[in-house]
């Protein structure tokens, strides 16, 4: 049985003791640097090192051990058939042939035959990505190339890891949609100078580079949840092979047995 403290100098004693725990406490609270550090550990701690070939995981150890920029997204919720989403996440070309009907343009992503994607920016720069790990709510994406961070800075060559979380989520009305986050981890091989310059943009260009993986991940999940049609027709144009014709098929027959209807972003935030 607990035996309450009726001592007045005892419950005095209490008191102050616990006053200053209350003052001390601000300064127990992570900084937002310690926050980041802690983030970048649990990532690094993710990638299936031990189970990559040797070849790859020089490179990837590479970045983990020398890696210049961190950057996370924060939570983002929206409203999607998860289907679409999951769907879209192992068919980066088909998506992006989507965004170029909705105006889209010098970006190209094409499916190579050892199953890694080369995408282009349309300005020179060239980016290859392969799958490293993946489970029911996780990617992660080893990418290599060459490219600018910037307008005025030579091209460099580009290593990173890609992380991204994802949840199915409900609305209060139970309509569905999807929770998720971008991680990404770089190293970027220049000279003393270019570093000198490119940390100055460094930050802006990870902050940049996360919004657009959100936009391209959850933006064409929306809008082809919300366009039904426009999906059907966008996809079967995109899918040109038996294998492309055949996961077109698979997924158009996911969404019409679905009596789900997507969330809207209100109701998700709730």
């Amino acid at each position: 049985m607990l035996r309450l403290v009726t001592h007045p100098v005892r419950c005095l004693a209490l008191s102050f003791f616990g006053m200053l725990v209350v003052l001390a406490a601000p300064s127990l609270a992570l900084s937002e640097a310690d926050i980041d550090l802690v983030a970048k550990q649990s990532a690094i701690a993710q990638v299936p090192l031990d189970k990559l070939p040797d070849a790859l995981r020089t490179k990837v150890t590479k970045v983990i051990a020398s890696a210049q920029m961190f950057e996370r997204s924060k939570h983002e919720s929206f409203p999607c058939h998860p289907e679409i989403y999951r769907w879209l996440l192992e068919s980066p070309d088909a998506s992006l042939f989507a965004w170029k009907k909705l105006g889209a343009t010098k970006a190209t992503i094409t499916r190579l035959d050892n199953g890694t994607f080369l995408g282009g920016d349309g300005n020179g720069g060239e980016l290859r990505c392969q799958l490293i790990a993946a489970d029911a709510g996780t990617r992660i994406w080893f990418a290599e190339g060459s490219g600018r961070i910037g307008p005025l800075l030579p091209t460099m060559t580009i290593r990173a890891l890609v992380f991204l979380h994802f949840q199915d989520v409900k609305g209060t009305d139970g309509r569905t949609g999807i929770k998720h986050r971008i991680q990404i981890l770089v190293h970027y091989d220049s000279t003393t100078l270019v570093n000198k310059i490119t940390n100055m943009t460094a930050d802006s260009a990870g902050k940049k580079a996360v919004q657009q993986l959100e936009l391209f991940f959850s933006g064409m999940a929306w809008y082809a949840s919300e366009h039904s049609n426009w999906c059907r027709n966008t996809f079967n144009q995109w899918a040109s092979t038996p294998e492309t014709k055949a996961r077109t098929q698979a997924l158009l027959q996911k969404m019409s047995i679905s009596d789900v209807t997507p969330a809207s972003t209100e109701e998700l935030k709730k």
